[in-house]
């Protein structure tokens, strides 16, 4: 089954790539590994707009029945609005609706204000990768939110 992906021109991938960079610094994706990503036919693309351009997006990866939230971002300036939520709410519907009993990502240990955020939005520690981030320095922590447990 293929996801549904919103098309995107070089203006917009030039915005996805500053946005990534803006929230995930030296663990942003480049222009080419975006490139690589948005050609995928098991991956699906939603971004917001605003005044101010690109908004937030999210990025998600359907691999059977599992997906992977592989991206998600709000620019600064928009943060604080329900963008997140609204983007991840579609990434939990859009995996559903293309087979997948549960969400999986990886985020940093030491990102607090994300781990809250998907805390409350019910997603439990399945596993951690030791030294996944900074050359050792930081876990990568394994979420999951499985529709399973809700249904």
């Amino acid at each position: 089954m293929s996801a549904r992906r919103e098309a995107v021109d070089d203006f917009e991938l030039d915005a996805l790539v500053a946005l990534d960079r803006e929230s995930f610094g030296n663990d942003a994706w480049n222009a080419w590994t975006w490139r690589e990503a948005l050609t995928s036919e098991h991956r699906l693309l939603r971004t917001e707009h605003d005044a101010g351009g690109l908004a937030g997006y999210v990025v998600v990866a359907i691999l059977g029945d599992v997906a992977e939230l592989e991206r998600i971002a709000v620019r600064t300036d928009a943060r604080r609005r329900g963008l997140g939520r609204k983007l991840l709410r579609n990434a939990v519907d859009e995996s559903r609706e293309n087979g997948a009993d549960a969400l999986i990502l990886e985020v940093r240990d030491d990102n607090l204000a994300a781990r809250a955020f998907y805390r409350e939005h019910e997603f439990y520690e399945v596993s951690r990768r030791p030294g996944y981030y900074d050359r050792g320095a930081v876990d990568a922590v394994i979420l999951q939110l499985s529709w399973a447990r809700h249904d």
